[in-house]
């Protein structure tokens, strides 16, 4: 298995970068789909593609837009370090933000009722 995954990566995952550096933030914003992803990967990857890629592209894509920033198999130092940090930090305020503004709206509507 880990044979496997190691060489889904060295295919998939500095493609899957530099196309969540070019298009990540309006996959973060909702205003792209993974299928939209999948798409790009597809054209970015051409005759390399094979769909035993999938599971990983929806396992980095749903990561990344949790997390606000793909995953990363290196050692992340330095200013990249503190970066990665901040926007995790955003993201999971944004996360938080969303929940109570839909907590909200909910309980607003069942007053309304």
């Amino acid at each position: 298995q880990a044979a496997e995954w190691a060489s889904v990566q060295a295919v998939f995952h500095s493609k899957a970068l530099e196309e969540w550096e070019v298009s990540g933030w309006w996959h973060y914003l909702g205003k792209s789909t993974v299928e939209d992803f999948e798409a790009a990967m597809r054209k970015r990857l051409g005759k390399e593609w094979d769909d035993v890629l999938l599971r990983e592209l929806r396992r980095f894509y749903f990561t990344a837009k949790r997390d606000g920033v793909p995953p990363e198999y290196e050692e992340v130092r330095g200013r990249q370090l503190e970066w990665r940090l901040r926007m995790s930090s955003q993201a999971r305020e944004q996360r938080e933000e969303r929940a109570v503004e839909a907590i909200d709206d909910h309980e607003e509507r069942l007053e309304r009722e």
